[in-house]
């Protein structure tokens, strides 16, 4: 096996990678955190009856 001369390349990120902080993105599971919040809340004002749960 030969030497490496040092001149390594690394991978380009994707376009939609999850770590790039120059876009706004909502993980799953906050998004989830937060839908569940808003039910909850629903319930506890009464707005969301027990017979509109299926």
């Amino acid at each position: 096996m030969s030497a490496d001369s040092g001149t390594q390349t690394t991978p380009q990120p994707a376009e939609s990678s999850p770590d790039d902080h120059k876009k706004f993105s909502l993980g799953e599971d906050w998004a989830a955190t937060i839908v569940g919040l808003v039910i909850f809340t629903l319930c506890l004002v009464g707005a969301l009856t027990p017979e509109m749960i299926p």
